[in-house]
């Protein structure tokens, strides 16, 4: 299976011809394990199930179980080589991120992620009390903060003249002690609800006062992330640019500035593309950073949802970053369908 793997680097068609055999590979084992482990609790129950057959059987089972991950990980060989080869495979990873087994769980994780661009695989969005597809071990609640109108480049002469007197909507993320972006909130501890986890972590990490009752927040989506057995739910809230900038300065005094929190980061809502600018800057360019699980599924939900920018400009910034935008936005139906200043 090693040889596989390495064989798989060498050229595009190879890479997807072993891709393909090594997905199929995997799929066979997982079966074999499931009837091996369904075989072996029928026979027992009948009475049937001798000791030596029982043996047997445990043996084969522990050996796919062995196994399984080997080959996923020869499969992320190939695929660092060619993510391309991936890409058809993406919804094929699925039940392996479901699986019970962690370190199977994590190579389907890794393999979804690199097959499509980065985003929209290892992930699924579910309502906020649906039936988990698996045993959920812990939740997790997170939120930003964004307004309409600013006009960045008023002063800023260097700007090119694209960009002057060009208004566009903020929104807040922070830069994580782990060098990834994410967004402000955590891991709903014993005897908490979201709500009092939400205004604990938006304290914590902002330095900013939700109240009880999260005036102003709005739920927007949640998310399982079946690699990491857990289930996430995401706030956002529409503040003026007086109060967005007051929060700004307020959140250095925020008890884990510098720990948890290391920097802010204002997402650069457009996608410009003029003589003066061949190449989509802004989000396009920011899409392509390091972010935390989930955390791009979320951005392009409050995007999208709030209508921060128009559905074009997010699709052009989707496709220059490599990502697939079926995947991360809201359906139209029953959305809101607000507009922002630029599109009014």
């Amino acid at each position: 299976m090693a040889v596989l793997g390495l064989l798989g680097t060498c050229d595009l068609i190879t890479g997807g011809d072993l891709a393909r055999y090594m997905i199929g590979f995997a799929e066979r084992l997982d079966r074999d394990t499931k009837k091996l482990i369904s075989d072996l609790s029928d026979m027992a129950a009948r009475g049937t199930l001798t000791k030596d057959g029982k043996r047997t059987m445990e043996e084969r089972v522990s050996k796919n179980e062995m196994l399984l991950p080997v080959v996923l990980q020869h499969l992320r060989v190939t695929g660092a080589a060619h993510p391309r080869v991936l890409t058809p495979i993406v919804n094929r990873l699925q039940m392996f991120q479901a699986s019970e087994a962690k370190a199977v769980r994590e190579q389907a994780f890794f393999l979804s992620m690199l097959g499509s661009g980065g985003s929209g695989a290892g992930v699924l969005r579910v309502t906020m009390d649906a039936e988990p597809g698996f045993e959920i071990e812990k939740e997790a609640v997170f939120a930003t903060i964004y307004t309409r109108k600013h006009t960045p480049w008023d002063f800023y002469y260097e700007a090119p003249k694209a960009l002057r007197n060009t208004q566009v909507p903020l929104l807040l993320m922070n830069a994580r002690f782990d060098g990834k972006m994410g967004f402000f909130g955590g891991v709903v501890e014993d005897e908490e609800t979201l709500q009092e986890t939400l205004c604990r972590e938006l304290r914590e990490e902002l330095n900013y006062e939700a109240g009880p009752d999260l005036a102003g927040f709005e739920y927007l989506c949640s998310h399982e992330v079946p690699s990491e057995r857990m289930r996430t739910h995401f706030f956002a809230k529409e503040v003026t640019t007086e109060e967005f900038f007051k929060t700004e300065r307020g959140a250095f005094e925020a008890v884990h500035w510098g720990s948890e929190v290391v920097g802010l980061v204002r997402v650069p809502l457009f996608v410009n593309e003029t003589a003066e600018l061949p190449d989509p800057t802004g989000l396009p360019n920011f899409l392509r950073g390091n972010f935390h699980q989930g955390v791009i599924e979320e951005l392009f939900y409050v995007v999208a949802a709030k209508r921060l920018i128009s559905l074009d400009k997010l699709e052009a910034a989707s496709v220059a970053a490599g990502l697939q935008l079926s995947r991360l936005v809201p359906d139209e139906d029953g959305e809101e369908e607000e507009q922002s200043d630029d599109e009014a």
